[in-house]
């Protein structure tokens, strides 16, 4: 957990230090389906000033589950985003993961993410009996010959499009739980 704490305590840090995000309010969520990890996290959250950690439920146990189907409404809300033109990589993004080198980790996050985000692909599973419809998914986990491979990594990407969802869901103000008044009232 201490490792845990390290990245959340400099992520924190680095979006305070930033200018335009000094006395911003931050909502935070992670995928609920890590476990603890979630809850831990929503937790130390909770002790920095003006963030709210949110939950899909809007009680204590906090975090977003990633139901089958969810992947690809996340990847939707992206894209409607980005084909609008409205997403773009901010000028002195944050980027504070310290077990990174600081001198590039910022350059190879990005670079990492814009591989992701143009690997991510529409998967069919297989289709076990001719009366069931097959599930469609998404991934960027997909190699040349179009199978999901445990050697690639879709983190970013996925983590970039829930977010875009939550942030669609945080407008519509349809995330239970918050005090959106009281967001509007603290800025």
């Amino acid at each position: 957990m201490e490792q845990i704490d390290d990245i959340l305590d400099a992520f924190v840090r680095g979006l305070r230090k930033h200018e335009h995000l000094a006395n911003s309010v931050f909502v935070f969520c992670c995928e609920r389906n890590t476990g603890h990890d979630a809850s831990y996290m929503a937790r130390k959250m909770k002790t920095y000033c003006k963030v709210i950690p949110i939950s899909e439920t809007g009680d204590d146990d906090y975090g977003w589950y990633t139901k089958p189907g969810n992947p690809l409404k996340y990847v939707q809300v992206a894209s409607r985003y980005m084909m609008m033109d409205s997403v773009q990589f901010m000028k002195d993004l944050v980027c504070e993961n310290p077990l990174m080198d600081p001198k590039n980790r910022r350059d190879v996050t990005v670079k990492k993410f814009k591989e992701q985000l143009y690997k991510l692909k529409p998967i069919q599973s297989k289709q076990m009996d001719p009366l069931t419809i097959p599930r469609v998914g998404v991934s960027g986990k997909v190699n040349n010959e179009g199978k999901v491979s445990s050697m690639f990594n879709d983190d970013l990407a996925m983590s970039f499009s829930m977010g875009m969802y939550l942030f669609d869901l945080f407008l519509e103000r349809r995330i239970p739980g918050i005090d959106y008044h009281g967001i509007d009232e603290s800025r």
